[in-house]
């Protein structure tokens, strides 16, 4: 019994250690009506997956801070009503010996990717403000990371692309973009936060989807008083 408890408590500290053993790159790409494309890349030390990594593999280490390395659990993460895997590609770097994931995933409300089990520690709002299209992207506070066991250089790097300008961000501005770069040991602090203002089109483009038509219906109505007018004073 002592040496079962003794290989559980091994477990559970590889698993911390691991949890904060990973790097994210993150671009996501939002469309007007809150659909777009999401460029997923995440990789850490080969070390620390599990040997084969097959659909079977799932000894410690195949999933690492959320983020998996078997292909059937990442379909299961990413595969789902509201998102869709695109592409997927797995490869090791022999120069620093890590393992890589890359995933393009198409989502169709950016509101609802929480839905999704691979984004459920996460927060979204992309909705209509005062000052142009409001933007939140947070991850939540992660407290089974503990700071001492992680090796420093692990990194958070998140870029959104939007449909128009960028009015104001806590984030790295550049023009219809925003960026954040964060370590993996400020999740154990608290949460993430990313936030964003973005310019929404000009009234003038505005009159096409609905004040236009109203100014061309009255202008052919006084045209056509018009020439009524004029044909009733012959």
């Amino acid at each position: 019994m002592k040496k079962n408890y003794t290989a559980i408590c091994s477990l559970i500290f590889l698993a911390i250690i691991f949890n904060g053993c990973i790097n994210v790159n993150q671009v996501t790409v939002i469309n007007m009506d809150g659909s777009g494309t999401i460029n997923l890349h995440y990789w850490t030390k080969s070390s620390n997956i599990s040997t084969g990594g097959g659909q079977d593999a799932m000894q410690m280490g195949d999933d690492i801070g959320g983020f998996s390395f078997v292909d059937g659990v990442i379909k299961e993460k990413y595969n789902t009503p509201v998102t869709e895997i695109k592409e997927m590609k797995r490869y090791n770097d022999d120069n620093d010996t890590t393992t890589h994931i890359s995933l393009l995933i198409a989502f169709k409300d950016f509101n609802k990717l929480s839905e999704a089990p691979g984004f459920a520690k996460t927060k979204t709002k992309w909705a209509k403000g005062e000052d142009g299209m409001d933007f939140e992207y947070i991850i939540a506070k992660d407290t089974t990371i503990q700071k001492r066991f992680i090796q420093g250089g692990e990194q958070l790097n998140y870029a959104f692309e939007f449909p128009d300008k960028v009015e104001k961000s806590n984030g790295v501005i550049d023009g219809n973009k925003a960026k954040w770069s964060n370590g993996v040991g400020d999740l154990a602090d608290g949460s993430i936060d990313m936030t964003a203002t973005i310019k929404t089109k000009s009234k003038i483009c505005a009159m096409f989807g609905f004040e236009l038509p109203v100014v061309v219906l009255l202008g052919l109505f006084f045209i056509n008083r018009k020439k009524i007018l004029k044909r009733n004073n012959k």
